[in-house]
């Protein structure tokens, strides 16, 4: 609708002023996220425009605020070796609180995201976060913690629970359904069980399928948000095990109960 159409420009400026009046305690630097599939050349030049964005956002960041945050840099490249390898290089030797790797969930396959956290994570600091943006599957968590990534963002648990989909751990949930199930399935009206056996959440520990299943059907708002809490729940639960079955050295046992396969 032309009538109610706006234009925003943003730049890395705007874009840090507005996250420092947010109050975020990570801020991102202003980056360019390239489509896929897409050319070396159009890739090169989305990340060298990423580069110069990096140096405004620094610059941008210097300015006083009220709140203590930190800024990452974004290391971008698309599926190739040469521009990712690059872009960490950059990206690392600026002087960034923490660094986040771009554009791996814009259409890649999974084996190409893994292949781009393994190119671009030794060019990395080991002083420094490493956070991978847009990735939340069961399966891609191992993955990527496994090849070296700290922290990650997906809005996956969100997204699924606005529409029913809840997770669930073994060994209901696998790798065929994806740890997943749609609560708003009819088998699911009478059923007694939590969403998912041992979970300690506030939702599984108080209401049942049965009952989540009824809000969803009847179209109450408290659904969308019982399932979110869960989900959020889960993913935040799931890492706390990694973390504890990598001080214990017991990563690959963990790894094979949940995905099959070993670490």
């Amino acid at each position: 609708d032309k009538k109610s159409s706006v234009d925003h420009r943003f730049t890395p400026e705007e874009s840090i002023a507005i996250q420092k009046k947010l109050g975020a305690d990570i801020i991102l630097a202003f980056d360019q996220c390239t489509t896929f599939p897409v050319t070396h050349e159009s890739a090169k030049g989305d990340m060298e425009r990423t580069h110069r964005w990096a140096s405004r956002s620094l610059d941008a960041f210097k300015k006083p605020g009220k709140f203590q945050q930190g800024l990452y840099g974004i290391v971008q490249g698309s599926i190739f070796q040469d521009l990712r390898e690059e872009s960490a290089k950059f990206i690392a030797s600026a002087n960034f609180d923490g660094i986040a790797i771009g554009g791996v969930s814009v259409g890649e396959s999974k084996k190409e995201m893994q292949q781009v956290v393994e190119w671009t994570v030794p060019f990395l600091p080991d002083n420094k976060v490493r956070h991978l943006l847009g990735v939340g599957d069961v399966d891609d968590i191992f993955e990527i913690i496994e090849r070296g990534i700290d922290t990650f963002d997906c809005v996956t648990p969100s997204r699924l629970g606005r529409v029913g989909h809840v997770f669930i751990a073994p060994p209901e949930g696998n790798m065929a359904n994806r740890f997943r199930m749609d609560i708003t399935k009819s088998i699911y009206a009478n059923d007694q069980k939590p969403m998912t056996e041992d979970c300690s959440c506030y939702v599984c520990q108080t209401y049942t399928r049965g009952y989540i299943n009824h809000l969803f059907r009847a179209r109450e708002l408290l659904a969308y948000r019982l399932a979110t809490y869960h989900n959020i729940y889960f993913i935040i639960n799931l890492t706390k095990q990694i973390r504890d079955a990598l001080i214990s050295n017991s990563f690959e046992s963990l790894k094979k109960n949940w995905l099959g396969v070993r670490g």
